[in-house]
């Protein structure tokens, strides 16, 4: 397969040579070509070994790393430096000048990846003359590789042996190309040495190998200049140490870089006992690096050597580096650190003193305060702290900020003397009356006060902050990073909650921060520390997992960054070309917002009436407002839209858009972007477009999928995540975004297309010109001239739209609109074969679980199979013995049909621990709404979706004798009842034969971690039961959870729960706090706590079981057999 891959590359590379638009392009692809060649007969002679070709190869890695090394240049540049030129000045001193008559000619050295390579500079160098050389790639010894300017780590004049005849340089530029023109690569004005072989030890510096001072532009900013030591030496006798004592060997600071080369560089002396100690030292001289760009990611092991008589005993070492923009990041950090560095009396002590390893890692707490909207850790942090204040705001407001304490580096607070705000005509006033308090229009100073939340510009309401925020910060982290957030709930009467959504908690399920099942709510003044790995990456967000609160303003974006590396593969399976991706930018949430808190009416049945003003109480000249309906006819609006938002702002429709904000997402005219959609909503999907641009979606929930291109619209349901890529190709000026409810006007004609309600959230996206720094800021009083003057989409016959992730099997034809469907899409990269489930359940108990999600009983409220769920009185995942012993547990056994008290119950499955587990969830009976579901601690595969049928006129789902005819594969147990039940109803679902339908997965099967289950209809997941905990699966539609739509997976039995003990201080309600140290300590426990549950586990199995069903387990792609699938998987990482 190896082979076939190079191959392929081969193939690939003539196509592109064949498709060349002018002779640089041409020769640049066959000289890549030529390398790709010798490859593959290297591959040819490997193949014909008698040797398996195999990881463990020698020939095998040499070869993968050569492939690798062309295509990952080919890639990042585009293009292989072709040449070189050097433009340079003799000197007018005795014997500058150089002849190759009498010395070998010196040398343009380079180095790339740990390899030199260096081509003679011919010809006479004569006194006082310029020297203009240009030097092919074919001139280099050894070979030179198709490489990019970003491979160049050094420059050098070299002389090599036989030069008899030096050269004095008194200035010199190299340059490099790759196309047409050639670009810097090295600058020295003033050069003014010697190049010289022979004559070398004249020199106060190596003759032989001068180095040339590479341009900034390739020397990053990011690049290390500085080293810096901070210790405290301790108080012990002959703690401190002396040159004067140690001779010629002193004490050395170690560098292990991660392409295996090794810096070293000498600890400065003294150090005296019980003092603080410091040492600076730069990169370029006190490591010897020269030029070499050294990042601090680049640093995977610090390391301190000791050197003579005199040992050095310290309590704490701390090393710190920066880059030339002056600011000390921390590299290592070991408080304490109480050990001797003794090189000659060693065997004195208990661990090895001639050397130690210091704890690489650090912290980082990044702003997040009230002007902070978006809180970025860094790259290279260990750990990422934040803190987060959740407070109870009025809109439109502006308050004072106040401290917890005299710390000044400690977050604000929201405190009293609020002002109210207004906008009139584009600008934003206060209230009369507040004149004179120090947050009023007059005096308003940013440090001082927070920031009106103007929302949709009408709704003057009590909302809850994040910060100060709606929505709260957004929190960007990368991959594998620990992420320790302290949260403070400021709130007068609530508890709190917070749900990372997404983040499966692994090893940590009390983190899942959902009151009442992970852990205790956070009570009014109380604290709570959240502690858990940034793991899976990609777009994430968090919410209150407490009562409404979510829809009340409390969400934030989080962002789990990949590293570097994963990304360029990524981008390069893309194969769409260069993005940028700046999530702090370019995260959109969606919210639809409500007019009052909560769902207290909906919930008690009242529902709502049309014309009435909030606390307007109704009477007989109000009408009871009825539900809206979607394309498909399903109940979309049981809770009238009021007004839609995005990050948080927007309009209402009785408000003018002078009068209002609304969010504006910038981009730079010729790039593209990568954008993050969230579905933050309470209750509403949203259609989401741009105008003027077609969308490319690439990851839903996490997950990278194959491209979807030329995409008009994006569906979008609460709790659901798309990142798309925007290529900003159009004229420069501004572009409507909108996202528009599901909703349709049933009365406005009598066939499809029926009109939209026109329900919507609003945004802008802006474009500026290349390189443009300045970004205009947009005045509200142009809102309604762009909106009016961006081209809207229009689906038509012939150039039909096209739309993403329907809850209908697709849009009725005349619409003009085309559906993918979720289950239609398809990974990018394959999941590992860790992660992978069967097509079909385990044979044991509880392997597959059929959940149905409608409305039941009298008061027609939302429930799983009839039952409401009920929050237990005390948290299993904290409490266990609490919550066996008070919460009322559901009887699965007994009847819900018809439903009485005891299906007012804490709903919970038991799944076996280790094995394939199926889900059938389904929308079937006396009512047709679409229900999004999320399952925490997990994410699924996504089999099958079926759907009912639909009425070929209407696109309606298709009535019999007034009732809908759902999907046929789901049998409802309920229509036989007898028992004074309702026989339309479906509390006990099935396959409604013995097998149910065929059903295939394989590794490129789409994951998800919430899924839109269609009215009417049926999904089929399935996930591996690998992840012990008490889990939350329920219906995202915040009303629909509230009233019961939910239940909780454990997937950890009774027996097992004394080993998988959450930590002690969480087994009661008040704060909790924890340290990171304490954390890790705990996750091995834990981690011991598993292996030793997976050995005693009689009947079960971490392994996946094998799978004994009927129906194949994987469906194989393409015709290409699992073997080839799996080693070109291999071949290219696991990145096809």
């Amino acid at each position: 397969m190896q082979l076939f891959t190079a191959i392929l590359c081969v193939a690939s590379l003539l196509a592109v040579a064949g498709a060349a638009e002018n002779e640089d392009e041409y020769t640049e692809m066959h000289e890549m070509l030529d390398e790709l060649k010798e490859i593959v007969q290297d591959m040819k002679k490997v193949n014909d070994k008698s040797t398996p070709f195999d990881e463990d190869n020698e020939d095998f890695d040499s070869v993968d790393s050569g492939l690798e090394f062309i295509t990952d240049d080919v890639t990042k540049e585009g293009r292989c430096i072709q040449s070189f030129k050097i433009e340079a000045t003799t000197g007018t001193r005795h014997g500058s000048n150089q002849n190759p008559r009498y010395g070998t000619n010196p040398r343009l050295a380079i180095r790339v990846s740990g390899t030199t390579y260096s081509a003679a500079i011919t010809g006479v160098k004569n006194y006082g003359r310029n020297v203009y050389r240009t030097i092919s790639r074919s001139s280099f010894s050894p070979s030179l590789p198709c490489i990019s300017r970003s491979r160049i780590t050094n420059a050098y004049l070299q002389s090599p042996y036989g030069g008899r005849d030096g050269w004095f340089v008194k200035s010199i530029k190299t340059y490099y190309r790759t196309g047409v023109s050639y670009k810097l690569l090295s600058s020295d004005t003033n050069f003014n040495k010697w190049v010289d072989y022979d004559e070398r030890w004249r020199y106060p510096y190596n003759a032989r190998l001068v180095p040339l001072t590479l341009t900034k532009s390739s020397h990053s900013s990011s690049c290390l200049t500085d080293f810096k030591i901070d210790a405290l030496t301790g108080s012990r006798r002959y703690a401190g140490f002396s040159s004067s004592y140690m001779g010629y060997r002193k004490h050395k600071i170690q560098l292990y870089l991660k392409d295996n080369s090794q810096l070293q560089g000498d600890i400065c002396s003294p150090a005296y006992r019980n003092r603080p100690f410091s040492c600076h030292l730069t990169f370029s001289r006190g490591f010897n690096a020269g030029s070499k760009c050294i990042k601090k990611s680049d640093i995977r092991l610090v390391m301190i050597v000791a050197g003579g008589r005199d040992g050095w005993y310290a309590t704490s070492i701390t090393t710190k580096v920066r880059t030339a923009s002056g600011f000390y990041e921390v590299l290592t950090e070991d408080k304490p650190f109480d050990k001797w560095l003794d090189g000659d009396q060693a065997h004195l002590y208990k661990y090895d003193a001639k050397k130690h390893v210091l704890s690489l890692g650090s912290e980082d707490t990044p702003l997040c305060g009230f002007e902070h909207p978006t809180c970025t850790c860094k790259e290279t942090a260990s750990t990422c702290i934040f803190n987060l204040e959740i407070d109870e705001i009025q809109t439109f407001t502006s308050y004072q900020k106040l401290r917890h304490d005299d710390d000044e580096s400690s977050l604000y607070i929201r405190g009293t003397q609020g002002v109210s705000y207004f906008i009139k005509d584009g600008v934003e006033r206060s209230h009369k009356a507040y004149n004179g308090r120090s947050c009023s229009k007059q005096t308003f100073n940013e440090t001082r006060c927070t920031y009106p939340q103007y929302v949709d510009g009408k709704t003057f309401r009590e909302a809850i902050g994040v910060n100060g925020q709606i929505p709260g910060p957004t929190i960007i982290v990368h991959d594998q990073q620990m992420v320790v957030i302290h949260v403070r709930n400021n709130l007068t009467l609530e508890g709190v909650s917070i749900h990372w959504h997404g983040m499966h908690q692994r090893g940590t399920p009390w983190m899942d921060g959902v009151g009442q099942i992970s852990h205790c709510q956070i009570g009014p003044a109380s604290t709570f520390s959240y502690i858990y790995k940034a793991s899976p990456s990609g777009t994430f967000w968090y919410h209150s997992h407490s009562g409404a609160q979510r829809t009340d303003g409390f969400f934030g974006t989080l962002i789990v960054k990949e590293r570097s590396a994963d990304l360029q593969r990524i981008t390069n399976a893309l194969n769409l070309g260069a993005f940028e991706d700046k999530p702090g930018e370019h995260s959109i949430s969606l919210l639809d917002w409500e007019s009052e808190p909560g769902y207290g009416r909906l919930i008690a049945g009242l529902g709502y009436y049309e014309e009435t003003t909030p606390g307007q109480v109704p009477d007989d000249n109000h009408e009871r407002y009825e539900s809206t309906r979607s394309y498909e006819s399903g109940e979309v609006g049981p809770v009238p839209f009021y007004s839609g938002l995005i990050n948080g702002k927007g309009r209402h429709k009785d408000v003018d858009y002078a009068e209002t904000r609304l969010s504006v997402f910038t981009v730079e005219a010729g790039k593209k972007y990568r954008f993050r959609l969230i579905g933050a909503q309470g209750l509403y999907a949203y259609k989401f477009s741009i105008d003027g641009h077609k969308l490319t979606v690439v990851a839903t929930d996490g997950y990278w999928t194959r491209p979807e291109k030329e995409v008009d619209y994006i569906i979008i349901h609460t709790g659901e995540r798309f990142d798309f890529i925007l290529n900003a190709n159009q004229r420069i000026k501004e572009y409507w975004m909108r996202a528009e409810t599901l909703e349709i006007n049933r009365t406005s004609r009598s066939s499809p297309p029926y009109e939209s309600l026109g329900h919507v959230a609003e945004g802008i996206l802006q474009y500026v010109q290349k390189g443009e720094t300045n970004i205009p800021n947009i005045p509200s009083t142009r809102y309604q001239s762009i909106k009016d003057n961006s081209p809207p989409i229009v689906c038509r016959n012939g150039r039909p739209c096209r739309a993403i992730n329907c809850p209908f099997k697709d849009f009725h034809p005349n619409y003009y609109t085309r559906c993918t469907n979720i289950v239609e899409m398809r990974l990018l990269l394959p999941a590992p074969r860790n992660e992978m489930p069967n097509a079909y359940p385990c044979t044991f108990k509880n392997c597959r679980h059929f959940i149905n999600f409608n409305f039941e009983g009298d008061a027609q409220s939302s429930a799983v199979n009839g039952r409401n769920f009920v929050l237990p009185p005390a948290p299993p995942q904290t409490q266990y013995s609490d919550f066996i012993d008070q919460a009322t547990h559901c009887s699965l056994e007994a009847s819900c049909n018809p439903q009485n008290t005891s299906c007012l119950c804490t709903h919970r499955l038991d799944l076996p621990y280790g094995r394939t587990v199926q889900i059938v969830l389904s929308a079937v009976g006396q009512w047709d709404n679409a229900h999004p579901i999320h399952v925490h601690g997990h994410t699924f595969h996504v089999l099958k979706v079926g759907y009912p049928e639909y009425d070929s006129q209407t696109g309606f789902i298709k009535k019999e004798n007034g009732d809908s005819v759902h999907n046929s594969d789901i049998k409802c147990g309920d229509s036989t009842c007898t028992n004074n039940c309702n026989k339309k109803r479906c509390t006990q679902p099935g396959w409604s034969t013995t097998n149910g339908p065929r059903l295939s997965i394989d590794r490129y099967t789409i994951r998800k971690d919430t899924v839109m289950l269609p009215a009417g209809g049926y999904v089929v997941i399935n996930f591996l039961s690998d992840n012990p905990g008490f889990w939350f699966l329920h219906c995202h539609i915040e009303v629909h959870q509230l009233e019961g739509m939910a239940l909780v997976l454990n997937e950890a039995y009774p027996k097992q729960m004394s080993q998988l003990k959450p930590p002690a201080s969480m087994n009661k309600c008040g704060d909790f706090h924890m340290t990171v140290g304490d954390y890790e300590a705990y996750a091995k426990k834990f981690k011991t706590s598993i292996s030793a549950y997976q050995q005693n586990a009689t009947k079960l199995s971490f392994a996946p079981e094998e799978d004994t069903s009927d129906f194949p387990d994987t469906i194989a792609p393409d015709d290409i057999t699992e073997e080839e699938m799996d080693a070109l998987s291999n071949d290219l990482g696991e990145y096809p």
